[in-house]
């Protein structure tokens, strides 16, 4: 391989690779694969890559006709430090990050009496080459473990005709190139991943404006006087309307925008799984563990606790603050109908109306965990006006 050649060769090699990152990454999102997962998959060892050929593959692309680190003084080898420098200028490598160690050890390993190790580092890539001998024999055995980085105890094993025709130089510049090609697929996935975790963020916040303290009292005996209620509940929910609207608004412009992302719709209560549900109670426990909590997780939302009392409910509660998710109607026309409670109480848990709760034809998981990361922000603003209202109601019942 010439100077000119290792480039086109690399270049042709690293492009064909980039080609795949986009389909990987839409599996990783779609499987909520864990970002460690990811890693030890970019940076698992070359045995362990599909079709793996035993390094044949590898060592082909790199043989030429005279290997620059060997050399052959009056019938003995040995190996030639400056001759691998000069091959690594020739092919454009920079020698102030070139280093080199060797060592000299005996060898008890069946037919071997030496072992003389090598190790090279270039850039990111660390390379190790053993080679075995025996006196008076001229020949040696070679095991080289092109990037220690991506090593598994797999060798590229080799005698001496096939070592004296690999082109160190490359093979070492190559290792360096694959290890910045590796953490530059890796950051690749990561970005992705953070895009992917912010999807739907078309809006920021929950915009909306309650009663102000100096209208609470008259807005709420006029409630009272109007529609003659006796209890509190009521009253509650019309003051909270305006936040209803606004969470019903902020989660339903997420929903929209990640409507076309399968892997994002919310199926807890999808019709077909309720229904397969009667003859597999798994299904609807499944779908909580396999796909509900581990997006939660992916979205920062570890702490938040999941937990379930029928296949049509699901409390979900974070940093102090409860919601409630329950099935919606099996009549309704959307297969994704649910009912959603911003912030359930013990009363909405055996409740069976909805008065209290915001009715979605479809929810995405993105709006879910949206929504729940900005629940803390608010609860002492809903609850303080909840307060506030049964004071005011309380001394109206007074009078």
């Amino acid at each position: 391989m010439k100077a000119n050649e290792f480039k086109k060769y690399w270049d042709k090699k690293s492009q064909k690779r980039r080609k795949l990152w986009e389909g990987k990454l839409k599996r990783w999102i779609a499987n909520h694969t864990p970002i460690e997962e990811i890693r030890n998959d970019v940076f698992k060892p070359f045995c362990q890559a599909p079709n793996f050929d035993g390094f044949c593959e590898l060592a082909e692309s790199h043989y030429t006709t005279k290997n620059p680190l060997a050399e052959w003084r009056r019938g003995k080898f040995c190996f030639t430090e400056e001759g691998l420098r000069d091959a690594l200028l020739q092919y454009g490598g920079k020698l102030d990050e070139f280093t080199a160690t060797r060592e000299h050890s005996v060898c008890e390993r069946r037919h071997f009496t030496d072992l003389d190790t090598h190790t090279f580092t270039y850039g990111e890539a660390t390379m190790i080459i053993k080679r075995y001998s025996a006196k008076d024999v001229p020949f040696g055995h070679y095991e080289i473990t092109p990037c220690t980085r991506f090593d598994d105890n797999c060798p590229m094993r080799m005698e001496e005709t096939g070592f004296y025709t690999l082109n160190i130089a490359t093979l070492l510049i190559e290792m360096d190139a694959e290890c910045h090609l590796r953490e530059e697929e890796f950051l690749y996935y990561v970005k992705g991943l953070k895009i992917a975790g912010m999807e739907g963020i078309v809006v920021d916040d929950i915009e909306f404006k309650l009663w102000d303290d100096a209208k609470i009292a008259e807005k709420v005996k006029s409630l009272v006087k109007r529609y003659g209620y006796r209890s509190v509940e009521p009253v509650i929910r019309s003051a909270l309307k305006p936040w209803m609207t606004a969470v019903k608004e902020f989660m339903e412009k997420i929903a929209h925008a990640d409507k076309n992302r399968e892997d994002l719709i919310f199926r807890a209560f999808e019709r077909s799984v309720r229904i397969m549900a009667r003859s597999s109670v798994n299904t609807f426990e499944e779908y909580i563990n396999r796909v509900f909590r581990p997006y939660l997780d992916s979205q920062g939302l570890q702490d938040a606790i999941v937990r379930t009392n029928s296949s049509s409910m699901i409390i979900l509660e974070y940093q102090g603050c409860q919601l409630m998710l329950k099935a919606g109607s099996l009549y309704a026309q959307s297969r994704y109908q649910c009912h959603f409670y911003p912030f359930a109480e013990e009363k909405d848990l055996s409740s069976r109306n909805n008065d209290s709760a915001i009715t979605f034809e479809l929810l995405t998981l993105s709006a879910i965990a949206r929504y729940v990361k900005l629940m803390p922000k608010y609860k002492g603003i809903i609850y303080g006006m909840k307060e506030k209202v049964c004071r005011a109601f309380d001394e109206i019942e007074e009078q």
